[in-house]
This record gives C-alpha cells, sequence and structure tokens, in this order.
C-alpha cells in the first residue's frame, strides 16, 4: 500500500505515517497516553482504503514504540434519525430524516438516498441543520401499493462511515362518502329515479365510478358523472311502505369504500 506521508510533531517524539493495519482501540489508547486530540485526528480525511503506522521514538532511549490501524477506522461514524409516517396515496408529502455524527453535530452537504419497498426513489442532500427531504409523490406511493411499506434511508460517503436505518411508511387509501338523503315517492311512479353523491375527503366529486343500492332484496347500478352524482332507476318498487335502503361504493386501489343507509318511502 502507498505510504501517506506527513508529520505530527509532539514533545514527547515523532508520529510517523505507514503502512499496516490492527485496532483503532489501540491506535486511540498510544494517542492518548502521549496527549493527542482524539476528535481533531478523526477528522482527517482519509479517502481511500489506505491504511497507516503510528510510531513513537522515545528521546529517552527507549524502545520505540508504533501501532497500526486501518485508515478507515479515523472515519466519522453517522447516525440517521427517521420516524415512521403515513401518507394519503393520492397526495403523497414531504419525508425527511436527518444526518449527524456520533457528537450530534449535523453532518451538511451529503448525498441521503431513499429507497420504498425495495426500489429506489430519489435522493437528496442534506442541508446545514444535516436534514435531507424528499417528496413521496402520488406516483411513487400508486407504484409502491397501499399498505405499509418499508423506507430505507441510506447514506454512503468517502469521508463517513455509512449508515442506514429502515422505517414503516403506511400508503393509506382515501376515504370516501355519500351525500344522500332520504326520498318519498308516489306508488304510480313505474320508475323512481334516486340519486346521491359520492365524494372524496376534500369534498370533491369523484367521478366515473360505480355505486349500488339495494332496496327490498333488489339491487340497482349506476356510474358517477362529472360531479360525482349517479342516479338510480328503481323498477321493483310497487307497493306502498316504507323501506330500508344501502347504497354502497367498493373502492379501488386508491379509494376506501363508502356505504350509507336511508328510508325510501312509497306512498
Amino acid at each position: 500500500m502507498k505510504n501517506l506521508t506527513s508529520e505530527v510533531l509532539t514533545n514527547h517524539g515523532v508520529v510517523e505515517y505507514g503502512s499496516s493495519e490492527k485496532s483503532f482501540n489501540m491506535m486511540r489508547s498510544f494517542l492518548e497516553y502521549f496527549g493527542f486530540d482524539i476528535d481533531e485526528m478523526a477528522k482527517i480525511p482519509f479517502k481511500t482504503r489506505q491504511s497507516f503506522t503510528l510510531t513513537f521514538e522515545s528521546p529517552y532511549n527507549y524502545n520505540s514504540s508504533s501501532v497500526s490501524v486501518d485508515g478507515n477506522l479515523l472515519r466519522d461514524n453517522t447516525y440517521i434519525t427517521a420516524k415512521s409516517s403515513s401518507y394519503i396515496i393520492n397526495y403523497g408529502g414531504k419525508y425527511s430524516a436527518i444526518l449527524k455524527d456520533p457528537r450530534g453535530n449535523a453532518v451538511s452537504s451529503k448525498k441521503v438516498t431513499f429507497i420504498l419497498n425495495g426500489k429506489s426513489i430519489g435522493s437528496a442532500n442534506t442541508d446545514k441543520n444535516g436534514v435531507a427531504a424528499i417528496q413521496l409523490t402520488s406516483k411513487i406511493l400508486k407504484t409502491a401499493k397501499s399498505g405499509k411499506k418499508n423506507l430505507e434511508i441510506r447514506f454512503n460517503d468517502d469521508d463517513y462511515n455509512s449508515a442506514s436505518k429502515t422505517v414503516k411508511v403506511s400508503v393509506n387509501k382515501e376515504k370516501t362518502k355519500f351525500a344522500a338523503k332520504s326520498k318519498s315517492f308516489r306508488k304510480s311512479q313505474k320508475t323512481k329515479k334516486y340519486s346521491v353523491i359520492l365524494k372524496n375527503s376534500k369534498n370533491k366529486a369523484l367521478k366515473g365510478v360505480k355505486v349500488y343500492i339495494k332496496v327490498n332484496g333488489k339491487k340497482y347500478a349506476a356510474k358517477t358523472n362529472s360531479r360525482g352524482k349517479a342516479t338510480f332507476k328503481i323498477t321493483k318498487l310497487t307497493k306502498k311502505g316504507k323501506f330500508k335502503a344501502k347504497i354502497t361504493y367498493n373502492g379501488d386501489s386508491c379509494y376506501q369504500k363508502a356505504s350509507k343507509n336511508i328510508k325510501i318511502t312509497v306512498r
């Protein structure tokens, strides 16, 4: 291996960089004994997988002392702080993770990668506070599909040891609801038209989806228009009376089921 050429002079002797490998603990004990600043030493940017030897040459005619260490062991560890989160599949949102060193200092301007359900969905650089943020778009969430997913946050860099953390991300279907009221019809009406409106969680119309109504043992289907309105044509309700009816929407990959009970009166 190629030798590093820098030297550190102290009142006690010379620390000389060479090549080899051993343990960080031995090196740390050696340095601390002779008064070196370990934190400052840890900032040395070993960007290659070189190793080095620290040798102490005593001015008092004692035997020389040395310790060898893998240069990678001088890299700082990093830690990722990240929490589980939940999103609505149709809207998504921002997700953030924090990268810090062992002393709690933010690690800034470093690339962090995000992997959702085993698939890389992008990366972001940490800001001055060590925060890396990515937008979990509706497209990303729809590709992953609804349910609980693993989100892995990874950090790999030449200046620091690697770090990763996996959290749970819940991808939830959007809630839906019916706007519908009980209604009365005259017995003489052969086709009794009954309308409902299907809306999403933001109170916006859900268009082009099938909804159902079941009344007096008979089930009828209708499709919502651009305003979310569906009109059922009830033809088998010919007797007078009060009838319980249930309106249902079966949901899909992005929307939750919805139902509502109403009463229909034939007078």
